[in-house]
């Protein structure tokens, strides 16, 4: 156990570094992008960017994660999953390119046509990198992962940059995505081991869909679930205020998604390594949820306090409203966090038609969120959503309850440290919430919140913190 646990810590400090680099990155491109263009040019690339996703998974079809599952994989399943991912990249590459005139019908937008077509070459490209990322994956290569993903992400927003100063608007969001998956896959295919061969098994194929199929709806499923609000304001409302909430959103997925990414990346291989030692399992479960709640549930508070005066301060006055959803995107990736470790932990072990029951009990909460949405808008709609969320990460401990012993009163006894550290900073940001924060009030709150944690941290000896402090000194 102190053999994976160690190979984990490790690989968990290089995808922290990397996420750490291009979070700061990004940070700083996406803050001078905001300024150069509109949000409504964000709010067309959002409706693509979710076109483009849809498409992505069925290329993948879930049989990433069964190979990483599969203990027994060789160059036969490689190729015969290659093969596949290209010929469906090619299919819906083709479907999107028919389609474009359709989409930019229902949006009223005839520009959308051009968009989609360029940006669309997306699928096709990433369709050759899948393999070469499990094989990462499965030798547990964060660190060259890591590289990889830094460069290809300084290097597209250095272009993207580029283009938004000299005038190209949109087509600089649409060339930041583009380059990043170019180079992405160039830079996996020059520094990965593997190559492909012409092999076909259509037994092969069966093998891992049978394991790979569950992944599959629970991705479509999800797909609609976590994208069906974004084209839902795109239509309903208008593409500026999908542009607010898209910016909301991505400065609230930065943290719950792309750091619980790491977290749910990192522990996918090494918990599938232990999956039938129930107790070692179980410890590192518990080991990965703590982490989380430490790491990202701080980190979220934080966003929350300074979401409504930090937003207009980096983007501009136009940016209001992005703050004001950002706040509640705050809450909601709070909880999202906990259900994506846990969901990903029982997956782990072979269950993935738990998986599946989660994204259909997500997507019917989602489709009440979102009639409350469109009779009330969408601040009452997100309120609805914080609701559902806490809702799913009950019904899901209690899943996991069942299958490993692992209770929600074991959980709030593990979290409790954790909890009292998020109370005080929540008590710090509620006295300062009740002023007129202005920028130096808001730096004075951070810092009391931010002195508060690491001092409790230190006198209770909080693990996650000596953990974190050991990777960070490495």
């Amino acid at each position: 156990m102190e053999g994976l646990k160690s190979k984990t810590l490790n690989s968990a400090k290089w995808s922290l570094l990397e996420k750490a680099i291009n979070i700061g990155f990004e940070f700083g491109v996406g803050i001078i992008l905001a300024r150069l263009l509109l949000p409504s040019d964000f709010g067309t690339v959002a409706i693509i960017s979710v076109i483009i996703s849809f498409s992505l998974t069925f290329v993948n079809s879930g049989f990433s994660q069964s190979l990483i599952r599969d203990t027994d994989v060789g160059n036969s399943d490689y190729s015969t999953i290659f093969i596949f991912n290209l010929g469906v990249g090619v299919i819906f590459y083709i479907l999107l390119f028919f389609l474009s005139n359709n989409i930019s019908i229902f949006y009223q937008d005839s520009d959308l046509v051009l968009y989609i077509k360029v940006l669309g070459l997306s699928i096709f490209i990433s369709s050759f990198a899948i393999i070469q990322r499990v094989t990462f994956t499965r030798e547990m290569n964060f660190k060259m992962m890591s590289k990889i993903s830094m460069i290809s992400s300084t290097l597209s927003g250095i272009v993207a940059l580029g283009l938004a100063v000299s005038g190209f608007g949109i087509w600089s969001l649409i060339a930041k995505s583009l380059f990043r998956e170019v180079i992405q896959t160039c830079l996996f295919w020059f520094n990965g081991k593997w190559r492909p061969t012409i092999l076909f098994s259509k037994l092969i194929l069966r093998k891992h869909f049978r394991y790979g199929s569950n992944f599959l709806f629970s991705a479509i499923i999800g797909q609609v679930y976590n994208n069906i609000l974004a084209l839902t304001i795109g239509k309903i409302f208008s593409l500026q205020t999908l542009g607010y909430y898209n910016r909301a959103q991505l400065f609230s997925n930065t943290i719950s998604e792309n750091l619980g990414g790491v977290l749910t990346g990192v522990s996918f291989p090494a918990l599938a390594k232990v999956q039938n030692e129930k107790e070692k399992f179980v410890a590192g479960v518990r080991m990965l949820l703590k982490q989380a709640l430490y790491i990202i549930g701080i980190l979220m508070i934080f966003l929350f306090f300074t979401s409504r005066t930090l937003i207009p301060l980096l983007l501009g006055q136009q940016w209001v409203e992005t703050g004001i959803y950002l706040q509640y995107l705050c809450i909601i990736g709070y909880f999202g966090m906990l259900n994506s470790i846990l969901v990903n932990s029982i997956s782990v072990t072979g269950r993935s038609n738990v998986y599946l029951y989660f994204q259909i009990l997500a997507l019917v909460f989602n489709l009440i969120s979102l009639i409350v949405g469109y009779f009330y808008g969408i601040e009452n709609m997100l309120m609805v959503l914080i609701l559902l969320y806490f809702v799913c990460y009950i019904v899901i401990s209690i899943v996991f309850q069942i299958y490993f012993e692992y209770t929600l009163k074991d959980q709030f006894y593990d979290f409790r440290i954790i909890l009292f550290l998020q109370l005080v900073m929540i008590i710090i940001g509620v006295v300062f919430f009740m002023q007129q924060t202005s920028g130096l009030l808001l730096m004075l709150m951070v810092f009391l919140q931010l002195l508060s944690v690491i001092c409790l941290s230190y006198v209770l000896k909080v693990k996650e913190f000596l953990i974190l402090k050991s990777l960070l000194s490495k």
